[in-house]
Order: structure tokens, then C-alpha cells, then sequence
């Protein structure tokens, strides 16, 4: 069985590929997940780059761009 690769993206990056500023893509993501999620995820605001755990994550509940 072949797994899906996925790309890993920065804040900015990924706000393109939604179609939306970063400020907006990052109020989806705080709207999107509790505190306690993002902890569980090892999320730091100050982080540019997300991690492949954490870009499966925001897919499952955001959506594909």
C-alpha cells in the first residue's frame, strides 16, 4: 500500500493555498482546535514550517485547499 506524500508548508504558504490571507488561515486554525489539540500536536505559534503529522491533522479538519 502506497501512503499519500504531503507536502510540508509554511503559515503563509498554506494560507495562499486556501485562497485567504495568513491572519485569516491562522483564525481558522484557533477556531478550528482547542488549546489542548494544538499542545497534543506540539504546535508552536513561532513555528514557520508545520509538520507532516500536523499538516495530516489540519486537512482532516479544514479540508484539502
Amino acid at each position: 500500500m502506497v501512503s499519500e506524500q504531503v507536502k510540508l508548508y509554511g503559515k503563509t504558504e498554506l494560507a495562499l493555498k486556501y485562497g485567504v490571507c495568513r491572519a485569516t488561515f491562522m483564525s481558522w486554525l484557533y477556531k478550528s482546535f482547542t488549546p489542548e489539540e494544538l499542545e497534543e500536536l506540539n504546535y508552536d505559534k513561532r513555528q514557520h514550517i508545520f509538520t507532516k503529522k500536523q499538516m495530516e491533522i489540519i486537512f482532516k479538519k479544514i479540508g484539502k485547499p
